[in-house]
C-alpha cells in the first residue's frame, strides 16, 4: 500500500534517493530503499499527529529541532530545507553521509555517553527513533538527563522504545511476566567486529513497560502519554487534519511504543 503523503507541506526538502547499501543495512537491517522511505513517512506521520494533539503544532512549526541518533537521516529528510534542525550520532560514517547530503542541517559525531555539544535550553523539539530501544539502564538515565538539559522549558520530546507492544508480540508468557515484573530488561545482542560501523558498548536491546516509563522517566520530564506501537489510528484525535488521518489509515504498526514528554 502507498502512504498518502499529502500531509507533508509543499516545500523544498532533500529526499534520500541513493544510500550506500552498507549504511542502509546498518540502519534498517535490509537494503530495501522503498521500505526505508515508507517507514520514514509512517514515523513522521505518527510524530506529527502526536505534536498536534499534545502541543497544537506541526513538526515544522518548531524553531530548533534535534534529531537524536539521526542515523542516515531517515526522518531528517522529511523536514523542509528551511528547518533549523540539528542531528547527532556516534557512528562516523553515518554522520559523514548526513553532512554530505543535508547541506541545510548540522550533524556531528557525538560520543556514546553525554554530554552533547549544545548549550542548555537550545531545542524546543527533540525526537529520537529507535535509540532508547537499545540503551543500558545507566546510560539511558544519563541521556534522559542530558536531553532535558538541552531542551528549552516546554520542549516536546518524542522518543520511541521497545515497550508493551514489543513485549506482547515477541515474548512467551513466562518471559513477558518476568520482564513486566522488572519493568526494564536489557539484552546484549551486538558483537564487536573492530570496524567503524560497530555499535557502541552501551547499545544492545532494551525493553520497557509503560508503567516503568511513567514512574522513572517522569523524574526528568513530564510524561504526557505512552502510545502503544499498534494500531496506527491510536494516534487519531478529533482535531487531526484529514490528510494526516489518511496517512495513518495507510500506515503499518510502528513496532515501537512512543513516549511523549514535555520539559517542566
Amino acid at each position: 500500500m502507498v502512504i498518502d503523503a499529502s500531509f507533508l507541506p509543499e516545500v523544498e526538502r532533500t529526499s534520500l534517493s541513493d544510500i550506500p547499501e552498507h549504511l542502509l543495512r546498518h540502519t534498517i537491517g535490509t537494503t530495501d530503499l522503498a521500505h526505508f522511505q515508507r517507514s520514514a513517512l509512517e514515523h513522521i506521520a505518527f510524530f506529527e499527529a502526536a505534536t498536534l494533539k499534545h502541543d497544537g503544532k506541526r513538526l515544522y512549526d518548531y524553531q530548533s529541532i534535534l534529531d537524536f541518533g539521526c542515523g542516515t537521516g531517515r526522518l531528517m529528510q522529511m523536514f523542509p530545507n528551511t528547518a533549523n534542525i540539528k542531528g547527532c550520532d556516534p557512528n562516523g560514517p553515518l554522520v559523514k553521509f548526513c553532512n554530505d547530503f543535508f547541506k541545510h542541517a548540522e550533524v556531528y559525531q557525538s560520543q556514546p555517553e553525554p554530554p552533547l555539544k549544545w548549550a542548555d535550553g537550545t531545542f524546543d523539539l527533540v525526537y529520537s527513533f529507535s535509540v532508547f530501544s537499545h540503551l543500558k539502564r545507566d546510560s539511558e538515565e544519563r541521556w534522559l538527563k542530558e536531553l532535558a538539559r538541552v531542551g528549552k522549558p516546554g520542549c516536546i520530546y518524542l522518543i520511541t522504545i521497545q515497550g508493551d507492544w514489543w513485549l506482547e508480540s515477541k515474548f512467551s508468557k513466562p518471559e513477558r511476566e518476568k520482564i513486566q515484573n522488572a519493568g526494564f530488561w536489557y539484552f546484549d545482542i551486538h558483537t564487536s567486529r573492530g570496524t567503524e560501523m560497530d555499535f557502541p558498548e552501551n547499545y544492545g536491546s532494551s525493553i520497557h513497560t509503560s508503567d516503568f516509563i511513567r514512574q522513572e522517566w517522569s523524574k526528568h520530564m513530564d510524561v504526557l502519554q505512552v502510545y502503544k506501537g499498534r494500531p496506527p489510528m491510536l494516534y487519531d484525535h478529533p482535531s487531526l487534519p484529514e490528510a494526516h488521518r489518511r496517512a495513518l489509515e495507510g500506515s503499518r504498526s510502528m513496532g515501537q511504543d512512543m513516549v511523549i514528554m514535555r520539559k517542566r
